[in-house]
């Protein structure tokens, strides 16, 4: 079923319709006197296990697929914008960066204050006016957010997303250019070196000191070339054509180059529009494998995993009890469901609600998810703190959330994974795991392996150790 963007009313209206469609919903344990029941009062029962694949992108607002005008295509595959976000509904690329929000993520409570001053200065583009950037990791990391003085948004990117992602999907506008790799300063120790961190953190769940950690890894390469932004934005679109499609041009910071960072989230943070808010958490993952029977077993076993399904649990709770003060009417699935990249399955969770006010916006909405349980952990402070020492590098923007805000506070912001860092010669590429009681190192280890191929083989890196 197409809708046509040229008829506002009714896209309202069935979006009205879609949000009070009958749904499931869980409870979390966190709320008193709370019992798991369907809306019909009826005792849910005990999870089915279905091999069946959800994208809760598609069926959120229009669903039209719109090819990316031409001239839109010329902007990616010229030089690189300094913000570009392509999901399955919508485009954004900017240009020429215009007022620049200065503070850090500890500011969060001004933050939004910030935005809504340089979203509405009076400079004869307030209605058109977009705030885009990105959010790091850490409190004392500095935000990335500004105004741009030129933005076009447009429909869906060309790519055809109504397929299931392949494991095989690398197929590429043009091929990858080859790099060099240095890795990183100690190679021979940093796989170790993650294993020991995640037994650690393991050893610290069983005291009780936390519930949930997630750790993460880098790999460092060295260049041949200065990257293709553009030409690396497509291929993730090839290889993910259900997910978000990111780029940022990161601040100077002291004397560091300019670096981007570029990826492709399968994870929808946050999106509002009007008084409508969803929320797509991923927490619980597999890696996939070639041989579609392997294929589909490993997605099986995740979605009836007790460990996976307890750390997405974690998640989901978290979640409600961060949106509930802003929100009512809240929705959401009995039971998770399965969502695939070209990488990786996820277990995934769709949240709806109505705000209470509209003066809450999509970056205050955001601020106040971030970071939730799925790239931090549980209790966040704890798990933040655990973080902090035992990953001897500095996150960055990775595990933080990029996104945009409109001058009538909708927009949208989504976890910046399976990305990298990208210099003029250099490129740092991330992944972490979530870690709670059960978790076995070994195979943590191999997640993160199978979550950074999708920036290897875009890169060109794939066969580097």
């Amino acid at each position: 079923m197409f809708i046509s963007v040229k008829r506002p009313f009714l896209i309202w209206i069935m979006n009205f319709i879609f949000i009070f469609k009958k749904r499931e919903y869980i409870v979390p344990q966190s709320l008193e006197g709370a019992t798991a029941t369907t809306e019909d009062g009826l005792d849910p029962g005990p999870p089915r296990i279905e091999v069946t694949v959800s994208n809760h992108f598609l069926s959120s607002f229009e669903s039209r697929p719109v090819n990316l005008h031409q001239n839109e295509r010329a902007v990616v595959a010229s030089r690189a914008p300094l913000f570009f976000l392509s999901g399955p509904t919508q485009t954004i690329v900017a240009r020429d960066e215009g007022r620049v929000i200065r503070a850090r993520l500890a500011d969060r409570s001004v933050l939004p204050d910030l935005a809504d001053a340089a979203l509405r200065t009076d400079d004869g583009f307030r209605e058109k006016r977009l705030m885009v950037g990105a959010l790091p990791f850490a409190e004392k990391s500095p935000v990335r957010l500004f105004c741009p003085r030129r933005v076009s948004r447009t429909g869906r990117w060309w790519i055809d997303a109504t397929r299931t992602p392949k494991i095989d999907a690398s197929a590429a506008p043009t091929a990858p250019r080859r790099a060099a790799a240095i890795g990183p300063r100690e190679p021979q120790e940093e796989g170790p070196r993650f294993v020991s961190s995640v037994r650690a953190a393991v050893d610290a769940i069983a005291r009780g000191d936390l519930r949930k950690v997630v750790l993460s890894r880098v790999k460092r390469f060295r260049l041949a070339q200065s990257p293709d932004i553009g030409a690396l934005l497509q291929r993730l679109r090839v290889q993910d054509p259900l997910g978000f499609t990111f780029a940022v041009a990161l601040p100077q910071d002291g004397e560091r180059p300019t670096r981007t960072l570029v990826g492709v989230s399968p994870e929808l943070l946050l999106s509002r529009r009007g008084a409508r808010v969803v929320s797509a958490p991923l927490a619980g993952s597999a890696p996939r494998a070639m041989d579609d029977g392997e294929d589909r077993r490993r997605a099986a076993h995740l979605l009836g995993s007790p460990k996976d399904r307890h750390e997405h649990r974690l998640v989901v709770e978290q979640i409600l009890e961060n949106l509930q003060p802003f929100t009512r009417d809240m929705r959401w699935n009995r039971e998770p469901e399965l969502v695939a990249t070209s990488s990786m399955w996820h277990l995934s969770t769709r949240i709806e609600g109505v705000l209470r006010s509209l003066d809450i916006s999509a970056l205050r909405l955001a601020l106040a998810l971030h970071p939730t349980p799925a790239v931090c952990g549980s209790p966040s402070r704890e798990a933040a703190a655990w973080i902090d020492r035992a990953e001897p590098f500095d996150r960055g923007y990775f595990t933080g959330t990029l996104g945009y805000m409109d001058t009538a506070g909708d927009g949208d912001w989504v976890v910046t994974i399976r990305c990298a860092e990208l210099g003029h010669s250099h490129a740092n590429v991330f992944a972490g795991a979530g870690i709670v009681a059960g978790s076995e190192a070994e195979a943590e280890l191999a997640e993160t392996e199978a979550k950074m191929s999708t920036m290897l083989k875009a890169l060109g890196l794939a066969a580097a150790p």
